[in-house]
């Protein structure tokens, strides 16, 4: 049996979308687009002038990534993607971990899967701050990562 943690091209796409990393170039101008989460009873931002980076890039996040992720039982057949959002604090700090959709409605079964996502987690440390009017702000991230075994 080939294990496959597959994650580039959902993380290539959740990237593009939200912006990580990129510094938004148009007429218009951004707005920078604060938000109150009372689960965590704390404010941060969705959208920043400049999101927040993983230093070394993409290719060096998916890298650490695929380092550090581990199946999280050989009897597991289990497939499918949870997403993981964290804030990236002003000093480029990750904080506040969570999983917000994951295909296992729980994780009390062998698997563990929501709880290895969560684990990789922690080894992403090396973030830039987002930037909103030039001053860095706490930006949450939502990273996807998807469990396949082939």
């Amino acid at each position: 049996m080939q294990l496959h943690i597959t994650f580039i091209l959902t993380l290539l796409t959740i990237l593009s979308s939200t912006g990580i990393g990129q510094t938004i170039k148009n007429c218009e101008p951004v707005i920078c687009d604060l938000n109150f989460d009372s689960t965590i009873n704390r404010s941060y931002y969705l959208n920043a002038d400049t999101m927040p980076t993983y230093r070394g890039g993409t290719d060096s996040l998916m890298q650490t990534i695929k380092n550090y992720l581990k199946w999280p039982c050989g009897e597991c057949s289990l497939n499918g993607r949870v997403y993981v959002a964290f804030i990236i604090e002003l000093d480029g700090k990750l904080t506040n971990k969570r999983i917000i959709k994951s295909f296992m409605d729980n994780d009390t079964n062998i698997c563990n899967i929501n709880k290895e996502a969560l684990n990789v987690v922690d080894y992403l440390t090396d973030w830039t701050a987002g930037k909103c009017n030039g001053k860095n702000v706490a930006v949450q991230v939502v990273l996807p990562i998807q469990f396949k075994l082939n």
